[in-house]
């Protein structure tokens, strides 16, 4: 496997799960935008018409659930691509190793990454 792409394998009720992650395209950051985009957009509009929102599930669907889904070419040993509702089922420590490993090819998109000592450099210089 190159650096775009890698075999990440995990255990899900003591069965194998092969996922194939890739490196995002153009093509695949605009389909995660968009899905972050409408989560948004669903959410304003509940607020607005008064609909209570779940919180967890909001979180979920605007960022895991797209970096999981768009990072993500295919999978063997569970369905793929999954639901919102099938993700947020998935045990927390899975969806968690996912996600680190996407953020591994696409570390861009993690909006909760910790600053590296060179960007905290380049930040001070301007």
């Amino acid at each position: 496997m190159s650096e775009k792409q890698t075999i990440l394998t995990l255990k899900l009720d003591g069965q194998d799960v092969k996922l194939h992650l890739v490196r995002s395209t153009t093509r695949t950051g605009i389909r995660r935008s968009l899905m972050i985009y409408s989560a948004l957009d669903e959410n304003e509009k509940a607020i607005k018409d008064g609909v209570p929102v779940d919180k967890e599930e909001f979180t979920v669907k605007r960022r895991i659930y797209p970096d999981c889904i768009c990072g993500t070419e295919s999978a063997e040993g569970m369905d793929f691509p999954l639901t919102l509702a099938q993700l947020m089922d998935l045990p927390e420590e899975f969806v968690d190793d996912w996600a680190s490993a996407i953020y591994k090819l696409n570390p861009h998109w993690n909006a909760v990454a910790k600053p590296t000592e060179e960007a905290t450099k380049k930040k001070e210089k301007s």
